[in-house]
């Protein structure tokens, strides 16, 4: 029995289901796909300010 393996797959599917109630309306599954990248990955979409 592997606690931490555990914690670590909870903490991944946690925010894969998180991902999952953003995605609703997706009509594909391209792009239910990049609403989990975008959430697990913690991508930064900031646009960069030119002033």
């Amino acid at each position: 029995y592997h606690r931490i393996t555990n914690a670590v797959c909870e903490g991944i599917n946690s925010m894969i289901q998180a991902a999952k109630r953003k995605a609703r309306g997706f009509n594909t599954y391209e792009g239910f796909a990049s609403m989990i990248y975008l959430v697990v990955g913690k991508l930064q979409l900031a646009v960069p300010n030119p002033f």
